[in-house]
């Protein structure tokens, strides 16, 4: 957050390919999240390499410390229940499956579909936070 609102990142975005890459990552992320910050930073939470850059984007676009720290707390508590739970699930599902069958092509279909359940689960339960934090 804080390289976000520094001066060096300041002079790094006037650089032409970082401008650009600046303003695209914006536009998708506007595009994908409504403009919600919170929603923003749920989601770029469970997608590796985009948490750190989404995070300057919003501090450089005026997410204020203190609504950052409102967000990312419930949503870091949040990760490390759903990743650890996920995590022990799938393991053992994992091993259930492959003691059953041999068959890698119904394994990966069985993982996809875990990750379908995650995604429509994290937007729902991104919703219902939000809801209670705007009550806060």
């Amino acid at each position: 957050y804080i390289l976000g609102k520094s001066k060096i990142f300041s002079l790094l975005i006037r650089l032409k390919f970082i401008s650009s890459a600046y303003e695209y990552w914006g536009n998708l992320l506007n595009i994908t999240t409504k403009k919600d910050d919170f929603q923003a930073l749920f989601f770029t939470k469970f997608f590796y390499g985009f948490r750190i850059a989404t995070i300057m984007y919003l501090a450089r676009e005026g997410l204020s410390f203190k609504n950052f720290l409102k967000y990312s707390l419930p949503i870091n508590i949040f990760w490390v229940g759903i990743i650890s739970i996920l995590g022990w699930t799938i393991g053992k599902g994992i091993r259930a499956v492959t003691y059953f069958s041999d068959n890698l092509t119904l394994e990966i279909f069985l993982v996809g579909i875990v990750m379908v359940t995650f995604f429509l689960v994290m937007r729902i339960v991104s919703a219902r936070v939000r809801q209670w934090l705007q009550k806060i």
